[in-house]
């Protein structure tokens, strides 16, 4: 939020109106690192969880082990009773893939001479006698000295060595004794978790449409890479992000476990990902953001809606406003509504109408579906010319003169008087008011447009309900109306009314937080109504209201009220209306008739 002055938030709906391609790449190339990191340390922090969870602990300086488990303890020098022959057995080692060993024995081995003959074809690790157990143990150290054995396959060597005495093998990798430390992740949690951290990146407007494609596994279909350009032969070919994660496991690309990412190479496959995925024609064609300006107003006007949706900061009760606009994008209007609904009310909203239409076109579309009705809007038209920082004029949309118009009403008056007339009504700033002829798009011409009284009444009649803005010849450029988008006839069909409301209800909401968890007797209803009359009747003196009454006793807050922990004030009002019709009839007597 852009704080400006102390009366307004400025909100942004990011969008990359920059459509170079180099430009573009650049930036993806900077926020595809920026999730890279972020997965790196989703990585590590989802191993860590996973460790401390389980309680796996590392061991830095020892070496993994595991046991075959005699159900008998076994001793060195105990005949086996093996018979002679050559049996296997299978051992893998720091996460690499079960290796088949093979002995050949004689008959008449002791348990230590078996052993010992395993020593002689182990690689990599070695094996001994520990409390009646093998214990077979990995020549490294550290968190990735790991080690799992199973039986043979053609003459499993433990089962010969103790048919009816050996016990189940251990099936976890043991560091120092502990279970394994994990260090890696799999295929599955490397995918989720790049899902978690690319969220920013995918919300990137220029790259919000882009996800599905990158993520997404077309190996079967692979799409075509133009490292040289759009217009040279294809360099490769891209299968998705979780094609590459599927291909990494297949040919067994790990460095700790073969077929498993440590967070730095779930990062870096990222990263490769990515980088050939923007030398593809389906990123290419997902950054636009249409062939004309045309196309372009339609991808804007989704982010503005979706931001203005999205955005529950501006819903809190941090922030506090009591105007709300789009300019120049009418169709944002029912949003803005919908966020005035949000915060109970209490803000009115300034709505546009389209560039591109006279005075009659204007009241055509105020009868069509994208004109909102709504006690809670206002639309104005026509529109203005105005310098721009370069000195070139530019197209000002009607809300931005009329917003500039509510705030100088504020400062000169109070709220609840109507922003319109030559008082508070004055639009400066600008040197023309019109609209704009040609399709939008394109080049386009101002057209003066000096509304005159048929216009006017054309604009501002039951239930168009367009405030015009006209041009009086030595008064200057005037807002001269100031009906809201009602759909009925009543006192909220002005905007000085339905502003009033939304006041008093803010005001009303934030004074009578002192009396919410007080005893709901006669003693804290007097109170509350002293309070409400208070402040009503200071409405009345300030000419926002004509007359107020409250009740707020047993008539309103029976019993059954009262159990359900409520409280009832009701208020009746009587709003000050504006004058915006002055009558003045003229009647001609004769000279020697006595006025």
């Amino acid at each position: 939020y852009l704080g400006v002055g102390d009366r307004a938030f400025v909100i942004r709906a990011n969008v990359n109106l920059n459509d170079d391609l180099l430009d573009i790449r650049a930036m993806w190339s900077a926020k595809v690192q920026e999730t890279s990191i972020l997965l790196e340390n989703l990585a590590q922090e989802f191993i860590n969880e996973y460790n401390i969870v389980n309680g796996y602990i590392p061991g830095d300086s020892s070496s993994g082990y595991q046991e075959a488990n005699f159900v008998n303890p076994i001793i060195f020098d105990d005949i086996t009773g093996v018979a002679a022959g050559t049996y296997d057995f299978q051992v893998s080692v720091d996460g690499g893939g079960l290796t088949v060993y093979s002995i050949t024995l004689v008959g008449g081995e002791d348990y230590d001479a078996i052993v010992n003959l395993m020593n002689l074809v182990l690689v990599g690790s070695s094996a001994s006698i520990v409390l009646g157990n093998i214990r077979f143990t990995s020549n490294s150290e550290g968190f990735a000295s790991q080690i799992l054995i199973a039986d043979g396959i053609t003459l499993p060597l433990f089962a010969a060595m103790d048919a009816a005495a050996l016990g189940a093998l251990t099936i976890d990798v043991a560091v120092n004794g502990a279970p394994l430390f994990k260090e890696t992740i799999t295929d599955s949690e490397l995918i989720s978790l790049a899902n978690e951290s690319s969220i920013e990146l995918f919300k990137s407007f220029s790259f919000s449409t882009l996800d599905d494609e990158f993520y997404d596994d077309v190996t079967s279909t692979p799409l075509d890479v133009y490292a040289n350009g759009y217009d040279q032969p294809a360099t490769s070919s891209y299968i998705g992000f979780d094609g590459m994660v599927a291909d990494w496991v297949a040919n067994l690309l790990g460095t700790l476990v073969n077929d498993e990412f440590l967070p730095s190479e779930g990062g870096n496959l990222f990263i490769a990902t990515a980088d050939d995925f923007q030398y593809t024609k389906e990123f290419k064609n997902g950054i636009s953001l249409g062939a004309n300006d045309a196309a372009r107003r339609v991808a804007i006007t989704t982010a503005l809606q979706a931001t203005i949706n999205s955005n529950d900061g501006i819903r809190s009760e941090n922030f506090e406003y009591n105007l709300i606009l789009c300019p120049g994008y009418h169709e944002v209007v029912d949003e803005l509504i919908a966020l005035s609904v949000d915060i109970q009310e209490e803000a009115f909203v300034i709505g546009d109408t389209p560039f591109n239409m006279n005075a009659s076109e204007i009241v055509a579309w105020s009868n069509t579906t994208g004109r909102q009705t709504s006690t809670h809007v206002a639309y104005y038209y026509p529109h203005q010319l105005a310098s721009n920082l370069d000195g070139k004029n530019v197209m000002v949309p009607a809300s931005s003169t009329a917003i500039r118009t509510f705030a100088f009403s504020d400062e000169a008056a109070e709220l609840w008087f109507a922003p319109a007339g030559t008082r508070r009504g004055l639009v400066t700033a600008v040197s023309d008011i019109g609209y704009v002829s040609g399709q939008l798009g394109t080049a386009t011409t101002f057209e003066q447009l000096h509304l005159n009284q048929g216009q006017r009444d054309d604009l501002y009649k039951y239930f168009t309900n367009i405030n015009p803005i006209v041009f009086f010849p030595g008064r200057g450029i005037i807002v001269w109306g100031q009906k809201t988008s009602a759909p009925d006839a009543s006192a909220l069909d002005r905007v000085n009314v339905s502003r009033l409301m939304k006041y008093i209800k803010r005001q009303l909401r934030k004074n009578t937080l002192s009396f919410v968890f007080e005893p709901n007797d006669q003693i804290t209803r007097d109170n509350l109504k002293a309070l409400v009359d208070n402040f009503l009747g200071d409405l009345i003196v300030k000419r926002g209201l004509y007359d107020a009454v409250t009740v707020c006793d047993e008539s309103n807050n029976t019993p059954d009220r009262i159990d359900r922990n409520e409280l009832y004030i009701d208020v009746a009002l009587k709003p000050v209306k504006a004058a915006e019709f002055i009558y003045i009839p003229i009647r001609i007597v004769n000279t020697g008739t006595d006025i």
